[in-house]
């Protein structure tokens, strides 16, 4: 890891509110830092140019890490985490090193939401049962995000537009919320589901790798139901059991993300992007959809 880049990941921990660019010789991307009443939150946009090392220290804080961009794996003393698109996990860090690697090219897209392990501790006791024993077992558990949480975090929006106490306290509402569905989640406290067949898991998996490899030549939801000998109910029911979100709202994601990445890593200009990424007939469709997922026009965030 360069000087500069060493620099900025140091200064990122340190600083209780910022907005920092990725160094243009590194890659593309910002990073936003913002502390609220209670978590400590930060969003990253990054892709680099090249394969890039990161190495450093990490606060003794339970974090929860959302992924919307490209998977990412990452390693401690204590072993090693990873993290795919459309999951989130948490991690109880003990102040030791994290090391990972960041593929050159690859779009990644987080947000971590932290918290000293002793406040969350304080938040859930008297809500649930056994916190010591929800300590133990939380931490590396990783889920597909769920369609409630998906929304939550939509509404939340861009970091830098949130400024005031009283927005301030309506974030901090929102984040005990999402904290809420996530630990149900993650601790498998949902109601029961009727069990999905290991032919149909396989055919839906099959249909989210390639959502995610190529976005753009995703026909219809009726098409696809065709191709996969599926009836459309079936196949949009069963897709939101594994992925938590709606078929829809997948593809969606997906061609953001794809958006995101031509955008940081060529110059074509942004009615082409628009029509590239697919599922797009009017430039301006996408800059709203753009917008909504990332807090940025599509012309910002190449700025960035």
């Amino acid at each position: 890891m360069g000087h500069e880049l060493l620099g900025m990941y140091q200064e990122i921990q340190r600083t209780p509110e910022l907005a920092i660019d990725i160094p243009d010789e590194s890659g593309k991307g910002r990073i936003v830092r913002l502390d609220t009443g209670i978590f400590s939150l930060s969003s990253w946009e990054m892709m680099f140019h090249r394969n890039t090392f990161v190495e450093g220290s990490v606060p003794g804080d339970l974090r929860l890490l959302f992924c919307s961009g490209d998977g990412v794996e990452w390693f401690t003393d204590s072993g090693s985490m990873c993290l795919d698109h459309n999951e989130a996990c948490f991690c109880l860090s003990d102040g030791s090193a994290e090391r990972m690697c960041y593929q050159g090219g690859s779009s990644f897209s987080f947000l971590s939401v932290s918290v000293p392990a002793e406040r969350f501790v304080n938040i859930i006791d008297g809500y649930v049962k056994d916190t010591d024993k929800i300590m133990d077992v939380l931490p590396g558990r990783r889920f597909a995000i769920p369609v409630e949480v998906y929304k939550a975090l939509h509404d939340i929006g861009s970091l830098e537009n949130i400024h005031s106490g009283f927005e301030m306290m309506r974030l901090d509402a929102r984040l005990l919320e999402t904290l809420s569905l996530c630990l149900q989640t993650a601790l498998c406290e949902q109601e029961a589901k009727p069990h999905l067949h290991q032919d149909d898991l396989t055919i839906i998996r099959t249909i989210g790798k390639r959502i995610e490899d190529d976005p753009a030549t995703i026909p219809d939801i009726p098409t696809l139901a065709h191709e996969y000998c599926m009836s459309v109910s079936k196949l949009t029911r069963s897709f939101r059991k594994v992925y938590g979100i709606s078929l829809h709202a997948y593809v969606i994601g997906a061609r953001l993300q794809k958006g995101a990445q031509l955008l940081a890593g060529s110059e074509t200009p942004i009615e082409e992007i628009a029509e590239m990424v697919g599922g797009y007939a009017k430039p301006r469709h996408f800059s709203a959809d753009f917008r909504k997922r990332f807090g940025l026009l599509p012309g910002e965030y190449r700025l960035h």
